[in-house]
């Protein structure tokens, strides 16, 4: 399955740049000092909580990442369309976003029962250590829309809007997708969740590739974290 007429026009290069460009801001920030928190604690008035720190470092993430996408795009002159923000029928889109992102959290959270068995002392995520210190409905609603709106929208974007067609157009469609969700996985830093999330890399790859728009993997992405969000904020301890 292809994308007639619609080879990107940005390569290897300019993925592999984007990261880079990110880990350099965040490097400056680091290097500089700065300490925004801090100052919006003072000065705005934000609730000096691990929660406002945790969303404030991660907007700040969400700006270096699409900056770097944008500025590739730019350099293209590739316009949104080209990593899948196209139109649609709603109903294929529902139907791959939301039915995507159900087998996505079955799928997953299986996994994560086999690596909770095999490595009981395996310390949370970041975003999930957070989330279990969320005691009001305004963090609640931060944290769903950094997991389940923020982070799904700039991650498809880049794994795959970007490093799933320039993959593809290399190695095919069956390598592209095994290749960018093994990255998506290794990308989390996370060894031993690697596995099952280059599983789910690969699900939300094929989505795109059967859905031919970005808005249905991240439907399915915000649907995934989304569940998993809430359950571990009942404190069911699955995930």
């Amino acid at each position: 399955m292809n994308f007639p007429g619609e080879q990107p026009r940005w390569g290897l290069i300019h993925v592999l740049l984007i990261p880079l460009f990110v880990m350099g801001l965040q490097l400056l920030y680091i290097t500089l000092g700065l300490d925004l928190f801090s100052y919006l604690v003072r000065t705005a008035g934000l609730p000096p909580t691990k929660v406002s720190e945790f969303v404030l470092d991660y907007l700040l993430y969400f700006f270096y990442f699409a900056t770097g996408i944008g500025l590739v795009l730019l350099a293209t002159s590739s316009r949104l369309e080209r990593v899948g923000f196209k139109r649609q029928d709603l109903r294929l889109i529902l139907k791959w976003g939301v039915g995507g992102g159900l087998i996505l959290f079955v799928m997953v959270l299986g996994a994560g029962v086999i690596i909770q068995l095999l490595q009981p002392s395996l310390p949370p995520q970041p975003f999930e250590e957070v989330l279990r210190k969320v005691v009001t409905g305004k963090e609640l609603l931060l944290m769903i829309l950094v997991g389940s709106v923020l982070a799904p929208l700039v991650e498809e974007v880049y794994f795959r809007g970007m490093v799933y067609p320039v993959l593809r157009q290399y190695v095919g469609v069956i390598w592209g997708l095994i290749i960018s969700g093994i990255l998506f996985g290794l990308m989390h830093w996370d060894l031993w969740r690697t596995v099952p999330l280059a599983l789910g890399g690969m699900v939300l790859a094929y989505i795109y590739e059967r859905s031919r728009t970005i808005y249905a993997p991240w439907i399915a992405h915000g649907v995934w974290n989304g569940i998993m969000a809430v359950i571990v904020y009942l404190g069911q301890g699955m995930v």
